[in-house]
């Protein structure tokens, strides 16, 4: 890059540029969450499998739909989990090394049409083909990574991380022993004969105790949300091919850049009174924008709060924890004991007691008071 300007000296710096290959992944030393651009829910060859699992479906359960998590059936989900896996088992594909610390490196990956065509694959590519037939099915597909391996799993309920990259093999197998998730092992699949569902996810939880060699788990639905997209495979004749070339166009959202680039490209206001009343509105919300406080919606995530006088909770410290008694206590009169995040007590924080006006009610019953403190516990610690 060159900045000249009048009367200065030229300034010039270089900085390296690395070019990778539109099908190789960088590995987890650089954003380990883009492996999301190779999981090709929107490969035509994907689409066809996931027709032949329909089949495999319709033969195990009478039923062939794939309705995601509509049903809010967990079993449901592990029926159409189990279908895929069998399907993939049905198609004869034969496993090939990766490799030597590809999930630091990174490596090249076979695409959905290459890997059915040419009937082989190494753990990564599998495991990113199962992910994407899987999301194709409505489910929220995780990849694995352990010490020169990967595997696949998915989610029976519609959850997600926080973030897109999870690194503690604890929490994953906490999840895992309740029934959250489904670990699958990948590479006993593309064996000869392949394995029965059943072993392959006893092989995939076995994985996750040895934590000592646990990477970090990439939840694809995280990665979504922050606008990681499947690339756009090229087509000849109606089937995807890793050897065209991949035409790939990036804008920044506005959201994304800093504040001073986003007004750098707005229209410089008039002097006078209208540049005056313009920095004035400049800092303000919109009217018509919507607002989190003026569109609350109680999920579980959030709670609503009942503050007698909001102009007492003004300064305080967000290092504090915040003292509160649900609605139901507080109409009973009665001064129940302060509730904590995940049921912890707190150390210190701001009071309920009711005469110094700086108590906060959270609405709804005591019950419902304690699985929303949980679930935001459980989502900050993830």
């Amino acid at each position: 890059m060159t900045v000249r300007a009048p009367g200065h000296a030229e300034l010039v710096r270089t900085w390296p540029l690395e070019v990778l290959a539109h099908n190789e992944w960088p590995g987890l030393g650089v954003l380990p969450e883009i492996i999301g651009a190779f999981v090709l829910s929107n490969d035509p060859a994907v689409m066809a499998f996931l027709a032949r699992a329909r089949d495999v479906l319709v033969e195990q359960t009478g039923d062939g739909s794939m309705s995601g998590y509509q049903s809010g059936d967990r079993a449901r989900v592990g029926a159409v989990v189990r279908a895929i896996a069998d399907a993939l088992g049905a198609e004869g594909i034969s496993y090939v090394g990766v490799p030597p610390s590809f999930e630091q490196e990174g490596q090249k990956l076979r695409f959905p049409a290459r890997i059915l065509e040419h009937r082989q694959g190494n753990c990564l590519d599998l495991s990113c083909f199962l992910a994407a037939a899987f999301e194709l099915a409505g489910l929220h597909p995780l990849i694995f990574m352990v010490e020169g391996h990967a595997f696949v799993g998915a989610w029976t309920t519609p959850d997600c991380f926080a973030g897109p990259a999870m690194d503690d093999a604890s929490q994953i197998a906490k999840r895992v022993e309740l029934g959250e998730m489904i670990v699958l092992e990948t590479t006993l699949l593309a064996r000869t004969p392949p394995a029965r569902f059943d072993e392959a996810v006893r092989a995939a939880a076995r994985r996750l105790e040895a934590p000592e060699k646990f990477q970090c788990a990439l939840d694809l639905r995280a990665a979504r949300k922050l606008r990681i997209r499947a690339l756009q495979v090229g087509t000849r004749g109606g089937t995807a091919s890793e050897d065209e070339a991949v035409a790939l166009s990036f804008a920044p959202s506005a959201a994304l850049l800093p504040e001073a680039l986003q007004r750098s490209g707005a229209a410089r206001p008039a002097v006078g009174e209208a540049a005056r009343r313009h920095r004035r509105l400049e800092g303000k919300p919109r009217p018509h924008a919507p607002q989190p406080l003026l569109n609350f919606r109680p999920t579980k995530s959030n709670l609503g709060f009942l503050v007698p006088r909001p102009r007492t909770l003004r300064g305080s410290s967000p290092r504090r924890d915040l003292r509160s008694r649900c609605a139901a206590d507080a109409r009973r009169g009665g001064l129940a004991q302060p509730r904590g995040i995940g049921g912890r007590e707190p150390a210190r924080g701001l009071s309920a007691r009711r005469d110094r006006g700086a108590g906060s009610t959270p609405t709804g019953t005591r019950s419902s008071l304690d699985a929303s403190l949980t679930a935001i516990f459980r989502a900050a610690r993830s």
